[in-house]
């Protein structure tokens, strides 16, 4: 069958049929803000700043992730033939991942020459390319420390069937009947658990606060996105969709599956396990000026990391001078043969056992500072990644369905009808970065703010033909003239 026809902001010919089709942020931003939603994909307005250097983010943790997900496939598939070990084929993960964030992180970087070369500002380069750098540094990190633990949890038990996986589905009707409307998406990752004989949906999400706070927890569970991903697979899974890939796999973590079809799509789905990841590096514990650990209770570390540092302390430098005064005073008061200057040293002496026995308590009370600190630490928990797990129920899948369906008569409305396009006041105050077509929408639709800050679809286009031009005669004439052929005679 040949791919769906576009005829409409979300509307697409199939033959004779006309299909509506969905996706979370399309219904995301009709929720939001009608008039947002008019503006990005009925009218199909992209701000030029999406352009705007200051803008590159680099995809550096997406890309590691997809990574380290292949990575992981390959490390089972191969594992049982080269005899890899577990141990061994986490480092190799890890290892994939961060070259994905160094791959993105380069992909970025040359982005941002671009940006360079076309005319923007050195200053601003400077400044993203300073930002860049930071967010590698994080990005690095955050996956490494990611699959180091969900690789030591669930290597050897669990493999990747799906990693980046597109999707599109359709929503049936109350009667279960396939109707206009299809749901499209990306699968992050779909995992076979060999011991539960399972599928599950994982989904990661990056956050920039503790990634175990109750705040994302409940937003995580309130989201609707992860009801409509399970869904969908379940639709793709009864389709057959997934036959290939799992047969593929499954094998390799449950070695008594067999590829059988039947028993591939009764496989049961229904866990979503999202992987929260915070995008940034832990602090190093910090050395204090006399070569003891920091107490501070503010530092946003690990408690292995805080452990390890309290492993390599060594003694302050006042208390080791301190000591190392009081063992000359001893030995000079044990030298001398004079009453007299025997008694000045032997108050001397008196005095560095004090200065010692100061020094030391000061730093058995630090000791016990630390180890009240890195108790803390432990209790608080792994604050740079979490796991929220919870399991979707036909009823909740049945309920998403039926929502659907009243919201794309809603979508449906907002397009056809102008007056439907109403502002969310709400969301215009709703802290942030504010809506991206807030000038706009303030300006009643104001044709010089729209051309001056927006392009239209027909805009990009010709943009895109130009530049497809202009790299047409670049490489014409980066290639030179053609080599002379001397003519062929008859």
């Amino acid at each position: 069958m040949s791919a769906p026809r576009r005829s409409g902001p979300t509307e697409y010919r199939d033959g004779r049929v006309s299909l509506q089709v969905l996706s979370h942020s399309k219904t995301s931003t009709s929720r939001d803000c009608p008039a947002k939603f008019g503006y990005r994909y009925v009218d199909g307005l992209r701000p030029k700043t999406e352009k705007d250097p200051t803008r590159i983010r680099g995809r550096g943790m997406h890309a590691g992730l997809e990574a380290g997900f292949v990575s992981w496939i390959w490390c089972r598939m191969l594992g049982l033939a080269l005899g890899l070990e577990p141990g061994d084929a986490v480092v190799a993960i890890v290892d994939a991942a961060r070259i994905g964030v160094r791959r993105a992180h380069r992909a970025a970087l040359a982005e941002l020459e671009a940006a360079r070369q076309s005319g923007a500002a050195i200053e601003v380069i400077d400044d993203v390319r300073e930002r860049l750098e930071e967010a590698y540094e994080a990005d690095a990190w955050a996956v490494g420390h990611f699959f180091e633990v969900v690789g030591a949890r669930d290597y050897e038990r669990k493999i990747p069937v799906l990693v980046e996986h597109a999707f599109d589905v359709p929503i049936v009707d109350v009667s279960g009947r396939r109707g206009h409307l299809r749901w499209i998406g990306y699968f992050d990752c779909v995992m076979y658990d060999a011991r539960t004989r399972t599928l599950e949906l994982w989904e990661q999400k990056t956050v920039g606060t503790n990634a175990g706070s109750d705040e994302h927890r409940r937003r995580i569970e309130g989201d609707p996105q992860t009801t409509s991903y399970i869904y969908a697979l379940r639709r793709e899974l009864a389709a057959g969709g997934l036959d290939a890939a799992i047969a593929a796999v499954s094998g390799f973590v449950d070695l008594s599956a067999t590829p059988d079809v039947q028993r591939i799509r009764a496989i049961p789905v229904g866990t979503v396990v999202v992987n929260v990841i915070r995008r940034k590096k832990p602090s190093e514990p910090k050395t204090l000026a006399d070569g003891t650990i920091s107490t501070d209770r503010r530092i946003d570390t690990l408690p292995e990391l805080y452990a390890a540092a309290l492993e390599g302390q060594r003694e302050p430098h006042g208390l080791t001078k301190a000591e190392g005064d009081c063992q000359e005073a001893q030995a000079a008061f044990s030298a001398e043969q004079d009453p007299k200057a025997a008694e000045k040293l032997g108050k001397k002496l008196e005095r560095a056992k004090q200065a010692v026995q100061k020094k030391r308590a000061a730093f058995q009370a630090t000791r016990a500072k630390q180890a009240d600190l890195l108790e803390r630490l432990r209790q608080r928990g792994d604050t740079f990644l979490a796991e929220v797990e919870q399991f979707v129920t036909d009823h909740e899948c049945e309920r998403w369905r039926s929502e659907m369906w009243v919201e794309a008569e809603r979508m449906r409305r907002i397009e056809k009808r102008p007056a439907e396009r109403t502002r969310n006041l709400g969301y215009c105050t709703a802290p942030g970065r504010g809506c991206t077509y807030r000038t706009l929408c303030y300006s009643g639709g104001d044709e010089s703010v729209r051309m001056q800050e927006f392009t239209t679809p027909a805009e990009r286009e010709a943009h895109e033909l130009e530049r497809e031009e202009d790299r047409a005669a670049e490489r014409e004439e980066q290639a030179g003239p053609e080599p002379y052929s001397a003519p062929a005679w008859g």
